[in-house]
C-alpha cells in the first residue's frame, strides 16, 4: 500500500509511466489525478507527473 501527498496537483500511474495529460482518455489508460492511497499488487514502478514542480511524498505500507 502506497499513501500520496503533494503540495501541487499530480498524476500517478501504477505499474507504468504517467503523462500529464493533454487531451480526454476515454478507455481506462490515463493516469489518475491525485491518488490518496493505492495498493501495490506486486508493480515495480510508479509513474508520476506534473504539470508545474511540485513536491510528492510515498509511503508505504504492509
Amino acid at each position: 500500500m502506497v499513501l500520496f501527498s503533494a503540495s501541487a496537483p499530480f498524476w500517478a500511474r501504477i505499474g507504468e509511466a504517467a503523462a500529464v495529460p493533454t487531451a480526454d482518455v476515454l478507455d481506462g489508460s490515463g493516469p489518475e489525478a491525485n491518488p490518496v492511497a493505492r495498493a501495490l499488487e506486486g508493480a515495480t514502478l510508479i509513474g508520476l507527473a506534473a504539470a508545474s514542480a511540485c513536491a510528492v511524498s510515498l509511503s508505504f505500507y504492509r
